[in-house]
């Protein structure tokens, strides 16, 4: 009798754990669900900013081939050539990519600054080198 009752016991208790996963099969179901329809008006709200993206695009690309006989005058006054022009532009539109608002109007050789900082590092490694040979020096002696 006493293994009767234990059987019950076992048996009831597999039962209820079926009945428990077989009840969690809709909601894990539902969850699954709602994560998909969620995960699909994300995709279709990027889709929408991609497309309103590209329009903008489009508008700024009109707006820069208006603009593009500007700068084939601007290149003739100042004595570039077209390659240089598009050079230039396209380093700015990449370092100002968030920035679309510029417009260039002209385009002039800066002074030669890059090669007066450049000496004046390569001077102050030198005196920093000659520094340290200088406090070793003292420290060996």
């Amino acid at each position: 009798m006493e293994n009767l009752g234990l059987g019950l016991q076992i048996s009831l208790t597999g039962v209820l754990i079926v009945a428990c996963a077989l009840a969690m099969i809709p909601v894990v179901v539902k969850i699954s669900q709602f994560l998909v329809e969620l995960y699909e008006q994300k995709l279709a709200s990027k889709v929408e900013d991609k497309i309103e993206q590209a329009e903008i695009e489009t508008e700024i690309t009109e707006e820069k081939r208006e603009e593009s006989t500007d700068l084939e005058e601007l290149a003739a006054q100042e004595g570039l050539s077209s390659a240089k022009v598009a050079a230039i532009t396209a380093a700015i539109s990449t370092y100002l990519a968030t920035d679309k608002s510029y417009v260039i109007k002209s385009i002039k050789p800066a002074a030669d600054n890059w090669k007066l900082s450049g000496r004046q590092k390569l001077l102050s490694n030198r005196l920093q080198t000659i520094k340290r040979s200088r406090k070793q020096e003292r420290i060996y002696t």
